[in-house]
Protein backbone atom coordinates (compact mmCIF):
# COMPACT_ATOMS: atom_id res chain seq x y z
CA UNK A 1 0.00 0.00 0.00
CA UNK A 2 1.36 3.42 -0.60
CA UNK A 3 1.68 5.51 1.93
CA UNK A 4 0.35 9.44 2.08
CA UNK A 5 3.52 11.19 1.42
CA UNK A 6 7.23 10.87 0.30
CA UNK A 7 9.70 9.87 3.49
CA UNK A 8 11.24 12.82 4.53
CA UNK A 9 14.62 10.72 5.24
CA UNK A 10 14.19 9.24 1.57
CA UNK A 11 14.46 12.11 0.43
CA UNK A 12 17.07 13.32 2.52
CA UNK A 13 19.13 10.18 1.27
CA UNK A 14 19.36 11.86 -2.29
CA UNK A 15 21.54 15.10 -1.22
CA UNK A 16 24.97 13.63 -1.87
CA UNK A 17 24.06 13.14 -5.65
CA UNK A 18 24.21 17.05 -6.26
CA UNK A 19 27.33 17.65 -4.75
CA UNK A 20 28.96 14.67 -6.60
CA UNK A 21 27.47 15.42 -10.01
CA UNK A 22 29.08 18.91 -9.67
CA UNK A 23 32.55 17.83 -8.52
CA UNK A 24 32.54 14.91 -10.98
CA UNK A 25 31.19 17.31 -14.08
CA UNK A 26 34.72 19.65 -13.13
CA UNK A 27 37.23 16.93 -12.80
CA UNK A 28 35.63 15.00 -16.09
CA UNK A 29 36.17 18.31 -17.99
CA UNK A 30 39.70 18.83 -15.91
CA UNK A 31 40.67 15.64 -17.96
CA UNK A 32 38.59 15.58 -20.92
CA UNK A 33 41.39 17.10 -23.08
CA UNK A 34 44.27 14.90 -21.36
CA UNK A 35 42.01 11.95 -22.63
CA UNK A 36 41.79 13.25 -26.36
CA UNK A 37 45.47 14.26 -26.44
CA UNK A 38 45.84 10.62 -25.74
CA UNK A 39 43.13 9.19 -28.28
CA UNK A 40 40.46 10.43 -30.11
CA UNK A 41 38.68 7.43 -29.32
CA UNK A 42 39.15 7.68 -25.84
CA UNK A 43 37.95 11.14 -25.63
CA UNK A 44 34.54 9.83 -27.25
CA UNK A 45 33.57 7.09 -25.29
CA UNK A 46 34.75 9.41 -21.96
CA UNK A 47 31.83 11.80 -23.45
CA UNK A 48 29.54 9.14 -23.97
CA UNK A 49 30.23 8.18 -20.30
CA UNK A 50 30.94 9.74 -17.90
CA UNK A 51 30.31 13.05 -20.06
CA UNK A 52 26.68 12.47 -21.59
CA UNK A 53 25.40 10.99 -18.46
CA UNK A 54 26.47 14.01 -16.24
CA UNK A 55 25.33 16.47 -18.34
CA UNK A 56 21.88 14.78 -18.50
CA UNK A 57 22.13 14.06 -15.09
CA UNK A 58 22.66 17.86 -13.86
CA UNK A 59 19.65 18.63 -15.95
CA UNK A 60 17.76 15.85 -14.16
CA UNK A 61 18.82 17.73 -10.82
CA UNK A 62 18.22 21.40 -11.80
CA UNK A 63 14.62 20.11 -12.45
CA UNK A 64 14.79 19.01 -9.24
CA UNK A 65 15.72 21.82 -7.54
CA UNK A 66 13.16 23.88 -9.22
CA UNK A 67 10.75 21.33 -7.70
CA UNK A 68 12.30 21.68 -4.37
CA UNK A 69 12.09 17.93 -4.05
CA UNK A 70 14.78 17.41 -1.66
CA UNK A 71 14.74 19.30 1.59
CA UNK A 72 18.28 19.43 3.01
CA UNK A 73 20.03 20.56 -0.10
CA UNK A 74 19.78 24.63 -0.95
CA UNK A 75 17.90 24.21 -4.00
CA UNK A 76 18.17 27.79 -5.31
CA UNK A 77 21.73 27.79 -5.10
CA UNK A 78 22.17 24.61 -6.62
CA UNK A 79 19.34 25.29 -9.41
CA UNK A 80 22.09 28.30 -10.39
CA UNK A 81 24.86 26.39 -10.58
CA UNK A 82 23.55 23.41 -12.63
CA UNK A 83 22.15 25.84 -14.69
CA UNK A 84 25.87 27.80 -15.23
CA UNK A 85 27.28 24.51 -15.60
CA UNK A 86 24.75 23.61 -18.60
CA UNK A 87 25.47 26.97 -20.45
CA UNK A 88 21.96 28.00 -19.42
CA UNK A 89 20.39 31.50 -17.69
CA UNK A 90 18.71 30.15 -14.82
CA UNK A 91 16.05 32.95 -14.89
CA UNK A 92 14.87 30.92 -18.30
CA UNK A 93 13.91 27.82 -17.17
CA UNK A 94 12.96 29.44 -13.27
CA UNK A 95 10.22 31.00 -15.76
CA UNK A 96 9.33 28.70 -18.33
CA UNK A 97 8.76 25.56 -16.44
CA UNK A 98 5.63 26.42 -14.66
CA UNK A 99 4.40 26.57 -18.17
CA UNK A 100 5.32 23.07 -19.20
CA UNK A 101 3.22 21.64 -16.62
CA UNK A 102 0.13 23.72 -16.54
CA UNK A 103 -0.04 23.37 -20.96
CA UNK A 104 1.90 20.11 -21.33
CA UNK A 105 1.48 18.67 -24.64
CA UNK A 106 -0.16 21.88 -26.35
CA UNK A 107 1.25 24.32 -28.54
CA UNK A 108 0.85 26.86 -25.44
CA UNK A 109 3.83 24.93 -23.41
CA UNK A 110 6.03 27.75 -23.90
CA UNK A 111 9.16 25.41 -22.90
CA UNK A 112 9.12 23.32 -25.71
CA UNK A 113 7.03 25.64 -27.83
CA UNK A 114 8.65 29.24 -26.97
CA UNK A 115 7.05 30.45 -30.56
CA UNK A 116 3.99 29.61 -29.93
CA UNK A 117 2.20 27.89 -33.02
CA UNK A 118 4.42 28.22 -36.24
CA UNK A 119 1.76 29.10 -39.09
CA UNK A 120 4.56 29.05 -41.99
CA UNK A 121 5.32 25.62 -42.40
CA UNK A 122 8.66 25.99 -43.80
CA UNK A 123 9.84 27.81 -40.58
CA UNK A 124 8.77 24.87 -38.54
CA UNK A 125 10.77 22.56 -40.55
CA UNK A 126 13.60 24.77 -40.55
CA UNK A 127 13.64 24.83 -36.22
CA UNK A 128 12.85 21.55 -36.11
CA UNK A 129 15.96 20.46 -38.22
CA UNK A 130 18.05 22.95 -36.22
CA UNK A 131 16.43 21.14 -32.85
CA UNK A 132 17.54 17.91 -34.51
CA UNK A 133 21.33 18.61 -35.13
CA UNK A 134 22.17 20.92 -32.29
CA UNK A 135 20.00 19.89 -29.40
CA UNK A 136 17.97 21.55 -26.70
CA UNK A 137 21.15 24.51 -27.33
CA UNK A 138 18.51 25.60 -29.64
CA UNK A 139 15.26 25.99 -27.78
CA UNK A 140 17.39 27.94 -24.96
CA UNK A 141 18.40 30.19 -27.55
CA UNK A 142 14.86 30.79 -28.95
CA UNK A 143 13.48 30.84 -25.62
CA UNK A 144 16.08 33.62 -23.98
CA UNK A 145 15.32 35.68 -27.65
CA UNK A 146 11.96 35.19 -27.24
CA UNK A 147 11.70 36.32 -23.38
CA UNK A 148 13.73 39.26 -23.98
CA UNK A 149 11.09 40.40 -26.69
CA UNK A 150 7.96 39.62 -25.09
CA UNK A 151 5.52 42.09 -23.21
CA UNK A 152 4.92 39.00 -20.60
CA UNK A 153 8.27 38.46 -19.27
CA UNK A 154 9.09 42.23 -20.07
CA UNK A 155 8.96 42.83 -16.21
CA UNK A 156 10.20 39.58 -15.02
CA UNK A 157 13.27 38.79 -17.17
CA UNK A 158 16.81 40.65 -16.59
CA UNK A 159 19.42 41.13 -18.80
CA UNK A 160 21.99 41.25 -15.93
CA UNK A 161 20.79 37.46 -15.07
CA UNK A 162 21.85 36.53 -18.65
CA UNK A 163 25.42 38.86 -18.39
CA UNK A 164 26.06 37.07 -15.03
CA UNK A 165 25.30 33.55 -16.60
CA UNK A 166 27.52 34.40 -19.53
CA UNK A 167 29.94 35.46 -17.10
CA UNK A 168 29.93 32.38 -15.11
CA UNK A 169 30.16 30.47 -18.02
CA UNK A 170 32.92 32.01 -19.47
CA UNK A 171 34.72 31.86 -16.52
CA UNK A 172 34.47 28.43 -15.14
CA UNK A 173 35.43 27.16 -18.88
CA UNK A 174 38.42 29.18 -19.21
CA UNK A 175 39.78 28.14 -15.85
CA UNK A 176 39.04 24.53 -16.09
CA UNK A 177 40.57 24.89 -19.83
CA UNK A 178 43.89 26.82 -18.75
CA UNK A 179 44.24 24.19 -15.64
CA UNK A 180 44.20 21.43 -18.03
CA UNK A 181 46.34 22.82 -20.54
CA UNK A 182 49.05 23.82 -18.07
CA UNK A 183 48.75 20.40 -16.12
CA UNK A 184 49.01 18.00 -19.64
CA UNK A 185 50.35 20.72 -22.11
CA UNK A 186 48.07 20.25 -24.52
CA UNK A 187 47.07 22.82 -27.47
CA UNK A 188 43.98 25.29 -27.02
CA UNK A 189 42.64 23.22 -29.93
CA UNK A 190 42.74 19.96 -27.72
CA UNK A 191 40.90 21.36 -25.00
CA UNK A 192 38.22 23.41 -27.25
CA UNK A 193 37.11 20.79 -29.55
CA UNK A 194 36.40 18.52 -26.92
CA UNK A 195 34.45 20.94 -24.88
CA UNK A 196 32.18 21.90 -27.79
CA UNK A 197 31.52 18.24 -28.85
CA UNK A 198 31.16 17.59 -25.16
CA UNK A 199 27.91 20.05 -25.19
CA UNK A 200 26.61 19.11 -28.29
CA UNK A 201 25.94 15.67 -27.94
CA UNK A 202 25.12 16.28 -24.53
CA UNK A 203 22.21 18.96 -26.00
CA UNK A 204 21.74 16.08 -28.53
CA UNK A 205 20.76 13.38 -26.12
CA UNK A 206 18.79 15.75 -23.60
CA UNK A 207 16.81 16.85 -26.32
CA UNK A 208 15.93 13.68 -28.29
CA UNK A 209 14.94 12.60 -24.85
CA UNK A 210 12.68 14.94 -24.08
CA UNK A 211 11.42 13.94 -27.80
CA UNK A 212 10.20 10.32 -26.53
CA UNK A 213 7.63 12.23 -23.93
CA UNK A 214 6.37 15.46 -25.98
CA UNK A 215 7.65 15.24 -29.49
CA UNK A 216 4.50 15.77 -32.00
CA UNK A 217 2.38 15.29 -29.25
CA UNK A 218 -0.41 17.82 -29.04
CA UNK A 219 -3.70 17.08 -27.59
CA UNK A 220 -7.20 18.69 -27.15
CA UNK A 221 -8.68 18.02 -23.78
CA UNK A 222 -8.16 19.22 -20.11
CA UNK A 223 -5.19 19.15 -18.35
CA UNK A 224 -5.28 15.46 -16.96
CA UNK A 225 -6.28 14.36 -20.69
CA UNK A 226 -3.29 16.27 -22.13
CA UNK A 227 -0.78 14.96 -18.88
CA UNK A 228 -1.62 11.14 -19.57
CA UNK A 229 -0.49 10.85 -22.97
CA UNK A 230 3.15 11.38 -22.03
CA UNK A 231 5.24 8.95 -23.61
CA UNK A 232 7.80 6.40 -22.69
CA UNK A 233 10.49 4.14 -23.76
CA UNK A 234 10.16 0.27 -24.18
CA UNK A 235 13.05 -0.76 -22.36
CA UNK A 236 13.68 -4.19 -24.09
CA UNK A 237 15.69 -3.44 -26.65
CA UNK A 238 19.52 -2.57 -26.08
CA UNK A 239 19.48 0.60 -28.02
CA UNK A 240 16.74 1.55 -25.63
CA UNK A 241 18.11 0.39 -22.78
CA UNK A 242 21.61 2.77 -23.61
CA UNK A 243 19.27 5.29 -24.26
CA UNK A 244 17.31 5.34 -20.94
CA UNK A 245 20.67 4.90 -19.49
CA UNK A 246 22.20 7.90 -20.48
CA UNK A 247 19.76 10.17 -19.16
CA UNK A 248 20.02 8.19 -16.05
CA UNK A 249 16.75 6.39 -16.56
CA UNK A 250 14.51 9.33 -16.97
CA UNK A 251 12.49 8.55 -19.86
CA UNK A 252 11.38 5.23 -17.79
CA UNK A 253 9.89 7.13 -15.53
CA UNK A 254 8.43 9.86 -16.80
CA UNK A 255 4.72 8.53 -16.97
CA UNK A 256 4.48 8.07 -13.27
CA UNK A 257 6.36 12.05 -12.43
CA UNK A 258 4.05 13.40 -14.83
CA UNK A 259 0.44 11.17 -15.22
CA UNK A 260 0.05 8.79 -12.38
CA UNK A 261 0.06 11.19 -9.50
CA UNK A 262 -2.85 12.13 -10.10
CA UNK A 263 -4.44 9.06 -9.48
CA UNK A 264 -2.62 7.63 -6.95
CA UNK A 265 -2.60 9.50 -3.23
CA UNK A 266 1.29 10.25 -3.37
CA UNK A 267 2.49 13.56 -2.22
CA UNK A 268 5.54 15.63 -2.47
CA UNK A 269 7.45 17.03 0.11
CA UNK A 270 5.94 19.90 1.54
CA UNK A 271 7.14 22.76 0.11
CA UNK A 272 7.51 21.48 -3.61
CA UNK A 273 6.60 23.22 -6.37
CA UNK A 274 4.43 20.84 -8.74
CA UNK A 275 1.61 20.25 -11.61
CA UNK A 276 -0.27 23.61 -12.09
CA UNK A 277 2.36 26.06 -11.57
CA UNK A 278 1.93 30.14 -11.52
CA UNK A 279 4.09 31.70 -13.68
Amino acid sequence: MLKQSIPEELLKREAWKYYVAIFAWLIYLFLLPWAWSCSMALGFVLMVFPGVYLFTGMGFLMHECWHRYVPNVPNKLFFQIFSWLLLTDPQVYRLLHGSHHAEVNSWEDLEFHPFGRIKIRGLRILLNIFELIVGIAVLVIVQTFVMMNSARFRNRFKVSSLLIAIFMWTAYLVLIGLAAQRAFLVPVSGIVIPYVLTFWIGSLVLHHSQLIEHGNLFVSGDWNERNIKTRNLDPRGWAEKLFIFLPMGIRRNTFFIMCCLQFIPVLFPEGSLYRRMQY
